[in-house]
């Protein structure tokens, strides 16, 4: 009698939506489902990580990096990077370089995206001041990133799984949470590109008293680059849930005694 799978195989199709790609309308397989018969089962196994495969994560890309002095005491710094890394949202969130995870410990579901889709993408990060007559001082700090990815988390149901598995999904479960798009492998259209401005201007009171009063320029540009979406896929997908904050002029002082 032959042994018992512990995971049964199946495909779904994919919605068809032209934001989607090439994956609209397409078959996706490579999902799987634990074999009901398997429940209650267990095989404890140790054993050292690599008898299961060696898992990976390879950084490539270049940095041109500078810092200068120009003129009467103004300063220039940043550089320039191009490199397979990026990071799960762009506002803040987990920094991915080419990863590659395909080797099996619990089910072959772990094989579905177990490789990242990085492109090469460029950064640029600048900051500088000069210092003008009359205790004055101007700084500008630019940094143009690249757009925001995204993913297409589609919830399927067990009716729609279950002509292709034989079987509704085990457990009772009623839907699936399956990722269309692959880590790494969807972002926006418009880059991130934000100019700051600073404008200081030094006050000198007697001794080694002084105030120094700032005015900032926040996103010169005054654009709403989108920096996270909804990943959901549904009626909302991609809608924007943060954009760049909008032009903000702000007033400080610093006193030093």
């Amino acid at each position: 009698m032959p042994a018992l799978r512990r995971c049964d195989p199946y495909c779904i199709t994919a919605p068809t939506d032209s934001r989607l790609g090439s994956i609209s309308g397409s078959q996706i397989c490579g999902l799987h489902d634990i074999n009901p018969n398997r429940f209650g089962q267990v095989a404890n196994v140790v054993g050292l990580a690599d008898k299961f495969g060696n898992p990976t994560e390879i950084y490539n890309g270049f940095d041109l990096n500078i810092a200068a002095r120009f003129g009467r005491g103004g300063t220039l710094s940043g550089g320039w990077n191009i490199g397979n890394t990026f990071v799960s949202g762009a506002a803040g969130g987990t920094t991915f370089s080419n990863t590659n995870n395909c080797f099996v410990v619990d089910s072959p579901q772990q094989l579905y995206h177990c490789q990242s889709e990085n492109p090469y993408q460029n950064r640029i990060r600048m900051n500088g001041s000069y210092p003008l007559p009359f205790d004055l001082q101007v700084a500008a700090v630019y940094q143009s990133l690249p757009a925001a990815n995204y993913a297409a988390l589609s919830s399927v149901s067990t009716t729609a799984i279950q002509p292709s598995l034989g079987r509704p999904l085990a457990g009772g479960t009623r839907n699936v949470t399956i990722d269309l798009l692959g880590t790494g492998a969807a972002y926006l259209d418009q880059r991130i590109n934000q100019l700051d401005l600073r404008m200081t201007k030094m006050f000198r009171l007697p001794g080694r008293n002084r105030v120094r009063a700032n005015i900032d320029l926040y996103n010169a540009f005054k654009v709403s680059t989108v920096l996270n979406v909804i990943s959901t896929y549904g009626s909302r997908w991609l809608q924007p849930t943060q954009i760049l904050d909008g032009r903000l002029l702000k007033f400080s002082a610093q006193i030093d005694f």
